[in-house]
């Protein structure tokens, strides 16, 4: 069990990409007030933290027992949610968007705390 409960927390450590986050933070930072900065680093971060820990412990109960999901149709809409996630950041630019952001507590979560 513990073996298992270690895939899975590295499969999601994956999924959510600490490298890339860093990239984005570094590019968001120009500008603003490190207290700001760090705000966002500390709750992206706690976001991050609860979904691993979340879907590592009740993952498997919330996707099959609660949303009635199987893997192959969550396989399927995830494909097809990063192909439009990546569309739109090739059709207009990721950074362009993120620099628009005035407070950074509006990207806490989405898309720098959870893939």
């Amino acid at each position: 069990m513990i073996t298992e409960i270690l895939k899975a927390t590295a499969v999601l450590l994956v999924m959510i990409n600490p490298m890339a986050k860093i990239l984005v933070v570094l590019a968001l930072a120009e500008g603003r007030k490190r207290h700001d900065t760090q705000g966002l680093v500390l709750k992206s971060n706690a976001v991050a933290i609860c979904v691993i820990f979340t879907f590592t412990i009740f993952g498997t109960f919330i996707l099959a027992e609660i949303l009635n999901i199987g893997i192959d149709a969550l396989r399927v809409a995830g494909g097809f949610a990063l192909f439009v996630i990546g569309f739109d950041y090739l059709w207009r630019g990721e950074l362009r968007i993120l620099t628009q952001i005035e407070r950074l507590e509006e990207i806490a979560v989405a898309p720098v705390g959870t893939p």
